[in-house]
């Protein structure tokens, strides 16, 4: 009896139309229903076993009482025995168990995925929605929109675009990643059946990595119903391309809200995954000192390959490159003397979503720089400035706090934290939020800030960057534009 257990995936094949998880969730079917006919074969062979033994222990018992020669009897003995044996072997109480853990682990793969089935016809009014949004965003761009509202409204656009252009692709992507899920879900049973322990060793890792897809969307702020609050009876014009782009933004976001609300987590406890955890980061962390000729290797632990690296600013004789297309190492290399102390920042996203990102600092280390030179560690140190400077600009900042909205009123604190630095000159703005409160993507993202940032200086050319973002923090970088 072999005690390894397959199926054809030719037999998972759907003819289309069909769901966007109609094959994988086709392939697992057939998985679990192979593991439950391994249980019952174990069974039925147990009870076979039993059926065989039972007359051949009640011969050798007559034997004896006839008295039949004693090596027949002992042979006879030898027979059963050696049966039982091999019988006990192929019908091992763990391997069954084993065989459950598999069809137990294969259910919560598709748990996993779930929120990724689309219907055919769900799919289709997805991708309409998407073409529209793509072309009500190239009308207003046609109306060259200065408004700082139609500014935040495309802007809003362009990151409901992107998630909507990743959701295809995972939607299209869905199925292969489930067999392929499946699939070492197959090998961690033939490795648990192998080994002495009988457990799976990588079901929760597998599992886990599976529901990160789904748990990466964020749903955005709904611009049709922020719009219909502050209108107050205003009726747009049918032809009007920001209510056009309002409304392609709801269609589109209304698909991606239904993804990232879904809550799959409870179903997937049962294969020991407690967390879903969608960030990454980065080894080593930074900052890294570049030397001519001496590469850097970094590497990405956890997100969604492939990655993104890309210097924030484009300079001449850094070289990045992905040594694997697809894999996690990101090699940073001086290819020529850099100026002594010279501040760059590497920006690494994953391809789940563009609010996953992180940056890295990198400093040219080609010549020892000279004492109580601050540029090697721009920013990283505060500065020796009047601290009535910070206070000012602390308390522009409160007084329009309001124009961060009150949704994030209710989980920023005050007072907020500022940090004024020298060379280069800049400020950072630390934003604590309040007991229990969590911010989402959305609410770490830079467009969240601007507009209040801007409002508040009453500067548009303020450079504004993000630091650090987390749930419970969001770091802002503010620097001036370089004079002429």
């Amino acid at each position: 009896m072999n005690p390894h257990v397959s199926w054809k995936r030719e037999d998972a094949k759907i003819a289309p139309p069909h769901s966007t998880l109609a094959e994988g969730l086709r392939y697992a079917e057939l998985g679990i229903d192979a593991y439950k006919a391994k249980m019952s074969e174990q069974t039925q062979f147990k009870n076979y076993l039993a059926l065989f033994l039972i007359p051949l222990s009640a011969a050798a018992l007559a034997m004896g009482i006839d008295g039949a020669n004693a090596t027949a009897i002992a042979a006879l003995g030898l027979t059963g025995a050696a049966t039982f044996g091999v019988g006990n072997f192929l019908t091992s109480q763990p391997r069954q168990l084993v065989y459950g853990a598999g069809a137990k682990a294969i259910n919560c793969a598709k748990a996993a995925v779930l929120p990724l089935d689309f219907s055919d016809s769900d799919y289709t009014a997805f991708k309409h929605q998407l073409r529209l949004l793509e072309n009500a965003m190239d009308d207003m761009r046609g109306k060259d929109p200065k408004d700082d509202d139609d500014k935040a409204l495309l802007d809003k656009s362009k990151e409901v675009f992107r998630q909507g252009q990743q959701l295809d692709g995972e939607l299209k992507g869905a199925s292969g990643a489930l067999i392929t899920a499946i699939d070492k879900i197959v090998i961690d049973v033939d490795l648990a059946i192998e080994s002495t322990t009988g457990e799976l060793q990588s079901v929760s890792t597998i599992i886990g990595g599976l529901a990160q897809t789904a748990a990466r969307f964020t749903a955005t702020q709904d611009p049709l119903k922020a719009a219909s609050s502050s209108a107050k009876g205003f009726v747009p014009m049918i032809d009007d391309p920001k209510e056009a782009l309002r409304k392609s933004i709801h269609g589109v976001n209304a698909f991606i809200t239904r993804v990232a609300s879904a809550k799959p987590l409870e179903a997937l406890k049962e294969c020991g995954v407690t967390a879903i955890d969608t960030s990454f980061k980065i080894q080593p962390p930074g900052p890294l000192t570049l030397h001519k000729a001496q590469p850097q290797l970094l590497i990405v632990e956890g997100g969604k390959a492939p990655y993104t690296a890309d210097l924030i600013d484009r300079a001449k004789g850094i070289s990045v490159t992905k040594p694997i297309a697809f894999g996690n190492q990101i090699l940073i290399e001086a290819t020529e003397d850099l100026p002594a102390g010279t501040k760059y920042r590497l920006y690494i996203a994953d391809s789940a979503s563009p609010t996953h990102s992180m940056l890295v600092d990198l400093v040219s280390g080609n010549t020892a720089p000279s004492p109580g030179d601050s540029s090697v560690d721009q920013g990283s140190k505060k500065d020796t400035l009047d601290a009535n400077e910070s206070d000012e600009l602390k308390k522009l900042l409160e007084a329009n706090f309001d124009a961060l909205g009150a949704s994030l009123k209710e989980k920023i604190k005050l007072p907020i934290t500022v940090a004024v630095y020298q060379d280069p000159p800049s400020v950072e703005i630390a934003l604590a939020t309040k007991a229990g409160a969590q911010l989402t993507k959305e609410e770490q993202g830079i467009d969240t800030y601007k507009g209040w940032i801007e409002r508040t200086l009453k500067k548009t050319n303020i450079n504004t960057t993000i630091v650090e973002a987390s749930e419970k923090e969001v770091k802002l970088r503010l620097t001036p534009p370089k004079p002429n």
